[in-house]
């Protein structure tokens, strides 16, 4: 009897550990192919005012907080793949390990896209230009929230 409540109650561990991102008051996002929309989905984001947002799939949640005077951006690059004759609806393909260039105000930087296809920055609060490519997208970075941003790098289309 004894193991078998120490069994539920590793158990009820295991399970807590894994809502940890909503009991630590983390809110899950996920990107359907045109916006980030609360919920959970593959590929998502999970984002809690002053502290770096956490990319799902990276094992525990870390509270890891936000500079001072800093918000967040969470950007994620994508192809877009769109459906022939059989599949119509378009997916998103994570772009990892591309070059992604930032600029606003004083600073000019250039990083790299993690695993899922994600960046993500603390930085001052302002407006920048971030850039994959050819192709751009501004966004405004406020001080202790997060900036969800996806960027397009291009569209394949498969049949």
């Amino acid at each position: 009897m004894v193991k078998i409540a120490g069994l539920l109650t590793l158990a009820l561990l295991l399970c807590t550990s894994a809502l940890g991102a909503e009991i630590a008051g983390f809110k899950a996002y996920f990107f359907d192919g045109q916006s980030f929309r609360e919920g959970k989905g593959e590929g998502g984001v999970l984002v809690k005012d002053y502290r770096l947002p956490v990319p799902v799939g990276e094992g525990a949640v870390r509270e890891d907080p936000l500079p001072a005077n800093t918000g967040a951006v969470a950007l994620l690059c994508y192809l877009q793949s769109g459906g022939g004759k059989l599949k119509r609806q378009p997916r998103v393909i994570p772009i990892a390990g591309v070059a992604v260039q930032l600029q606003g105000g004083s600073i000019s930087l250039a990083a790299r896209t993690d695993v899922a296809g994600y960046l993500i920055l603390a930085l001052p609060p302002g407006n920048y230009t971030i850039r994959l490519g050819s192709f751009e997208k501004a966004v405004v970075i406020e001080r202790g929230k997060t900036t969800l941003a996806s960027l397009r790098g291009g569209k394949r289309m498969v049949d």
